[in-house]
C-alpha cells in the first residue's frame, strides 16, 4: 500500500490501485483517499462546486463498509534530501549509467535532439547492463552462490566530498538489507532529469522502454467475478486469453488490433496500456524515498549551458535572470525538446523562452504559482491539442487560465496547432515551416 502526505499537511493519504480503487470513478490510478476512509480526491469526477485539492476534486465520503488497514503496513519513507543533495547524487548517477546506442538514436532520430543536447540536458540509460555498472564487488560461495555485493556508492560518494550516506533521501536509492548495501534502481528506460528553476536535478523520470510498458484488461463489473483476462502486447496488436475466475481454465484466446472485445454471451473486456513515462522511486523499500512531482525548468540551450555547481552541489548562477519568456506544457522530455528547439524555429521571436513543464495536467498549480513568483506578465500554455476532445485536459487549461489569469491578473495565451498532439511534435514537422501558431490570449479586463 503506497501512501503519502501533502508538502504542509499530516493526513496520510492513500494512492489507488487496483485492490483498493477510486471511491468515486472507480479506477485504479491517478486517485487517493486519506486513512480514515472519510474523504477522497478524484482527478476524474471534476465537481467545481466542490473544494479543490491537489488538482482533483475533494468528495467527503459517507456510509458505506469501510477497508481495515491496520494489518498493512505503512510507510512514509524517508524525508527528501536537499536540492544540492539531490543534484550532485543524479549527477554522479547519470555519469556512472551512462547512456545506451538505442537510447542515443532514439533521442536524436525520433526526438530531434542533436548529440551535443543530450550531453547537456544529462539524460542516462537505466538497463540491465548500466544497473551493473553500480556494482564493486561481488562475493561467491564454493558452489558459485552470491553471498555478497558491494556497490560503488558510498566510496564514491565519499571521494566527491559527499558522506557516505548521502544516497538517503533520494529518490531511487534504497537499503539491500540482505547484501547489507545501498542500490539506486529504477525501471528500464531513459532516465530524464527533473531540473528546479536554479538548473539542480532535483529528481528523475524515465521514459519507459516499450517492453516496459504494461498492457492489462478491465472488465465489466457484471463478469468481474466469472472471468480474467490475460494480455500481451503483440507485433500485430495484443494477444489475449481468457480464464474462468473460479478454476482458471482457459475459455478462449486470441489476437486483436482493438482495444475493446465483445463476445456473443455479452462479456467484453477493454486493453489499457499503462503509462509511458514514470518518476523514479524507492517508496515501500528499505530506507527509500518517495518520489515528488515538481515542474521541470526546461532552461534553452545556451542559458543551461551556464549553469554553475560548486563542490557540494550548489548553485553559482542565477538563471532565471537569463530568460524572457514562459511556455507551460506537459512531460519533461517534450519541455526539454521544445526549450531546446524553440529558438530556430516560429517561436523564436519571444526571445529566450523558459519551459516549464508538469509531470500531468493536474499539476498545474505549482507550475502556476511559479510563473506568479518570477513575475511573468505574460504565460503561454501549450498543453496538448487533445485538451478539444479530453475533458479532464481541458478543464485543466481553463483552471489555470482563471487562476493566472482572472485570480492573479496575468495574461493567458493559449497556442494551438494543426499538426501534431503536442508542440514539440509541430515544432520538429515539415509543417512547421509553413503552418502558424495560433495565439488565443486572455486578460482580466
Amino acid at each position: 500500500m503506497k501512501t503519502f502526505k501533502t508538502k504542509k499537511g499530516s493526513t496520510t493519504w492513500v494512492r489507488v490501485s487496483r485492490d483498493y480503487p477510486c471511491p468515486i470513478c472507480g479506477k485504479a490510478d491517478w486517485c487517493a483517499f486519506n486513512m480514515q476512509q472519510t474523504k477522497a480526491v478524484c482527478m476524474r469526477q471534476i465537481d467545481h462546486s466542490l473544494p479543490s485539492f491537489m488538482g482533483g476534486t475533494l468528495y467527503t465520503l459517507t456510509g458505506g463498509a469501510k477497508v481495515d488497514f491496520s494489518h498493512l503496513e505503512v510507510s512514509e519513507g524517508e524525508k527528501l534530501a536537499p536540492a544540492y543533495i539531490l543534484h550532485k547524487v543524479y549527477s554522479l548517477v547519470i555519469a556512472t549509467f551512462g547512456l545506451t546506442k538505442e537510447h542515443i538514436v532514439h533521442l536524436k532520430a525520433e526526438r530531434g535532439l542533436t548529440a551535443e543536447q543530450i550531453a547537456l540536458r544529462g539524460y542516462a540509460s537505466a538497463t540491465k547492463a548500466t544497473h551493473s555498472r553500480q556494482v564493486a564487488k561481488i562475493e561467491r560461495d564454493e558452489d558459485g552462490k552470491i553471498v555478497s555485493i558491494k556497490t560503488i556508492w558510498e566510496d564514491l560518494f565519499e571521494k566527491n566530498g559527499l558522506s557516505r550516506d548521502a544516497w538517503v533521501g533520494v529518490p531511487g536509492f534504497s537499503y539491500d538489507e540482505q547484501m547489507q548495501t545501498p542500490c539506486f534502481n529504477a525501471a528500464f528506460g531513459i532516465l530524464i532529469p527533473c531540473r528546479n528553476d536554479w538548473g539542480q536535478i532535483v529528481g528523475m523520470q524515465v521514459r519507459l522502454d516499450d517492453s516496459e510498458i504494461k498492457t492489462y484488461a478491465t472488465i465489466d463489473k457484471e463478469f468481474e467475478s466469472t472471468y480474467r483476462v490475460g494480455v500481451k502486447k503483440a507485433e500485430d496488436g495484443f494477444n489475449y486469453r481468457v480464464y474462468t475466475k473460479e478454476n482458471f481454465e482457459v475459455v478462449c484466446e486470441g489476437t486483436t488490433t482493438e482495444h475493446e472485445v465483445f463476445f456473443d454471451n455479452g462479456f467484453s473486456f477493454k486493453i489499457k496500456t499503462g503509462p509511458k513515462y514514470v518518476f523514479v522511486s524507492s517508496s515501500g523499500k528499505t530506507r527509500g524515498t518517495s518520489a515528488k512531482s515538481v515542474p521541470h525548468f526546461a532552461f534553452p540551450d545556451n542559458v543551461l549551458a551556464q549553469a554553475k555547481f560548486d563542490e557540494q552541489g550548489k548553485s553559482r548562477v542565477y538563471l532565471m535572470g537569463k530568460v524572457d519568456k514562459v511556455i507551460v506544457t506537459e512531460g519533461l522530455l517534450k519541455g526539454d525538446i521544445i526549450a531546446s528547439v524553440a529558438p530556430t524555429s516560429r517561436l523564436a521571436p519571444l526571445g529566450s523562452v523558459l519551459v516549464v513543464a508538469m509531470a500531468g495536467v493536474s499539476s498545474w498549480k505549482p507550475v502556476a504559482d511559479k510563473i506568479i513568483k518570477y513575475k511573468f506578465e505574460e504565460a503561454y500554455l501549450a498543453f496538448d491539442q487533445d485538451f478539444v476532445e479530453n475533458d479532464s485536459v481541458f478543464d485543466r487549461l481553463d483552471d489555470m487560465v482563471h487562476y493566472l489569469t482572472f485570480d492573479k491578473g496575468l495574461v493567458s495565451s493559449v497556442l494551438t496547432w494543426e499538426t501534431g498532439k503536442g508542440l514539440d511534435d509541430f515544432l520538429l514537422s515539415e509543417a512547421s515551416e509553413t503552418e502558424t501558431i495560433k495565439i488565443k490570449s486572455y486578460t482580466k479586463d
